[in-house]
């Protein structure tokens, strides 16, 4: 049977075979100018591959490449390798750290394997993604939406004899209240109101409050175990777990609280080995360590401290999986409720070794931090937590931020899209983008330069904020003075469907931005896309533009940045981290 060609529409035919270098504009998001690359610490070696699909498509025929960046590195090649194909075929030479490959054959398997390049051209290493197929959805799907509160709908993972069983954690403002269950015959849809441990009952939970709470069950005793952060009602001085059992059912059995081993210990999450090792995972000593606890067999009881890993790197919200042999342990900054940036480390087994920290999506975890990973068939995804009830100007409510995550080879990746489909029995993700992105790589110039460059180094320039590295904190455009402009130039006129910025997030003196974006086809009359002159949100936005015009020309104008937790003007903070725009030439 005949191979479907594997290039994608915007590559001839005879460009695929030879490997050709030169493409159509517009065929993919070239980055222009070489040799802006960002030095890193982190030495390359693994990248990632994840097919999407685009809102106005039906078929998931683009696949987005993510890579580590290199020591050096001035650019990258990219090139791509289909299955059945045996020549690969340079897509692309960029600065940044991913790249789209838009309208590819649909049922077809790729890699990608990326060249970082030194200046002079010279190979510094090379690495691969993993195997990624486009496809053709089929069945019925729903849709977790990332731009506002959403809900997503999976089965409930505590399930025995057939009856599947949730438990509500209630709390007032006397501190914890109690645990009502609810049962359900399908997974999905439960009844029911019964207290399974209340304050009431027991003492020990009297002016008292329950954090990172785990309900698992242990497959060897069939008991449900909880394990959770305790403190007291008022203030966070305990530092302690707590432990309660129950059978399928039954009400709990508080076992008490305490410090492991002596050990503080904050926010924490369980993890359960593949061969039955249970673990607990806390922060530790005021939250500057990570604490890996090995359980006892029946997973009530800490039976040794098996590693500190991260000293000093204050990190919490820790979530561990294992994926295709390799464990991931991700977390958030110990940066209060503000967004912040998300770091994860991998280790061929719980006892290491782990990898240094290595940062993952963007500088403000797309408006929000890392938390807990859900399960949809064999694909998982980063739920993060937008503690945005809890700033200084509050949302209505928290939010979470369902970002599907790739793994390869002790790398992993995610990224935010406008929403993600998701069937939960045929355990399938579909990330959907709205729009290609036309900013990457174009001109961009402003209106102020920072007094720390451009110098030969090129730190802090214009091209800074599209370059396609939105993943490091340090990499950023600064200006010279506020107010100040940013444009950037999208080489055709182009729809623009959305808008994404970043901006430059100090933990701790977390700053808002005030701006506008307007746009222009001629670059010289504009027309308003954007009014976030009000803007009180730090570190992370996103832009629906319902302006169906065509423009050449993004312009950002920052008026004012403000220190978010004192209202003072925090020009010192200046920085835009990448500011993305997505729409179709």
């Amino acid at each position: 049977m005949a191979v479907a060609p594997c290039y994608g529409t915007g590559i001839s035919r005879r460009q695929a075979l030879m490997g050709a270098a030169a493409l159509p504009l517009g065929a993919l998001p070239l980055v222009a100018s070489p040799g802006r690359a960002r030095a890193q610490s982190q030495a390359g070696g693994a990248a990632t591959a994840t097919a999407f699909r685009l809102a106005d498509e039906t078929r998931a025929t683009n696949i987005k490449v993510h890579w580590q960046a290199v020591t050096g590195a001035d650019r990258y090649e990219v090139h791509r390798a289909c299955a059945g194909h045996p020549a690969p075929v340079r897509v692309a030479t960029v600065t940044g750290t991913t790249l789209d490959d838009y309208a590819l054959p649909a049922e077809q398997t790729y890699t990608y394997g990326i060249r970082a390049l030194d200046v002079s051209g010279a190979e510094l290493s090379t690495s691969s993604t993993n195997t990624c197929r486009t496809f053709t959805p089929g069945g019925a799907f729903a849709s977790y939406d990332n731009t506002r509160k959403s809900s997503l709908s999976l089965r409930a993972g505590l399930e025995a004899d057939g009856i599947y069983y949730r438990y509500d954690f209630r709390s007032d403002a006397d501190g914890f209240s109690q645990v009502v269950e609810e049962t359900s015959t399908d997974g999905y849809t439960f009844t029911g109101n019964t207290v399974v441990l209340s304050r009431d009952a027991t003492p020990e939970l009297q002016d008292s409050k329950l954090e990172s709470v785990n309900v698992v069950k242990n497959p060897a005793t069939g008991q449900f175990v909880m394990w959770a952060h305790y403190e007291n009602r008022s203030d966070y001085t305990l530092a302690e777990t707590a432990v309660a059992v129950a059978r399928p059912g039954g009400a709990f059995t508080f076992l008490g609280h305490s410090r492991p081993l002596g050990h503080e210990s904050r926010d924490l999450t369980f993890f359960a080995d593949i061969d039955g090792t249970g673990y607990v995972i806390s922060a530790a000593r005021n939250n500057s360590d990570l604490n890996l606890y090995r359980l006892t067999p029946d997973w009530l009881a800490v039976a040794e401290l098996s590693a500190v890993l991260f000293p000093d790197q204050h990190r919490e919200a820790p979530a561990l999986v294992q994926a295709d042999g390799t464990y991931y342990l991700f977390s958030s900054e110990a940066a209060g409720w503000y967004p912040s940036q998300g770091k994860y480390a991998s280790a061929p087994s719980t006892a290491g070794p782990w990898s240094e920290l290595r940062e993952i999506g963007n500088p403000a975890t797309f408006g929000a931090q890392s938390g807990g990973i859900v399960e949809v068939g064999d694909r998982h995804a980063m739920m993060a937590n937008r503690w945005s009830a809890n700033w200084r100007h509050p949302e209505a409510a928290n939010q979470q931020r369902m970002l599907p995550i790739t793994f390869h080879d002790g790398y992993a990746s995610y990224d935010l899209f406008e929403t993600v489909d998701y069937d939960a029995e045929a355990g399938t993700l579909i990330p959907v983008q709205r729009g290609r992105i036309v900013s990457a790589g174009g001109p961009a110039n402003a209106s102020s330069l920072s007094e720390d460059g451009p110098g030969e180094d090129l730190m802090y320039e214009p091209a800074k904020a599209n370059d396609g590295d939105h993943m490091s904190k340090e990499n950023y455009y600064k200006s010279g003075t506020v107010p100040f402009t940013w444009e950037v130039d999208l080489r055709r006129a182009c729809r623009v469907d959305r808008i994404n910025i970043t901006t430059r997030l100090v933990n701790g003196s977390e700053t808002y931005y005030e701006y506008t974006i307007d746009a222009s086809e001629d670059g010289r009359v504009y027309n308003a896309l954007v009014d976030e002159s009000a803007n009180r949100i730090a570190g992370f936005k996103t832009h629906r533009v319902t302006d169906t015009a065509r423009y050449r020309y993004v312009r950002l104008t920052v008026t004012r940045i403000v220190n978010i937790h004192n209202e003072n003007t925090a020009d010192w903070a200046r920085g835009i981290n990448e500011l993305t725009v997505f729409g179709a030439s």
